[in-house]
């Protein structure tokens, strides 16, 4: 496996914990600080620069999974329809990791 093989496989295991996140928050919706620490400080244990949790947001922004809105200097996260869906293993799209069952 090469590195750029690692690394995609890393943004897609990244991408379906926010789903899994967002899927398991009371309204569905956190704001990105609260979704780094989340996923900084639990089992997933990433280590996330603001700039790098931003761009995969916005990847699932393009893709439906889920929703963005800028209050001021941060983000509310929602995730949608199809993100719930995505983060259950019920559809599955490409750059998105398929959840074990």
């Amino acid at each position: 496996m090469t590195l750029k093989d690692m690394g995609k496989s890393w943004r897609e295991y990244l991408r379906l914990d926010i789903l899994r996140v967002l899927s398991k928050a009371p309204t569905y919706s956190l704001n990105e600080d609260i979704l780094c620490d989340i996923l900084s400080n639990s089992p997933y244990n990433y280590a996330l620069p603001p700039d790098v949790l931003r761009n995969e947001i916005l990847w699932l922004v393009e893709q439906g999974a889920v929703d963005s809105i800028d209050h001021d200097a941060i983000w509310n996260i929602k995730t949608t329809r199809r993100g719930k869906l995505l983060a259950n293993g019920v559809v599955t799209i490409p750059g998105v990791k398929q959840p074990e069952p």
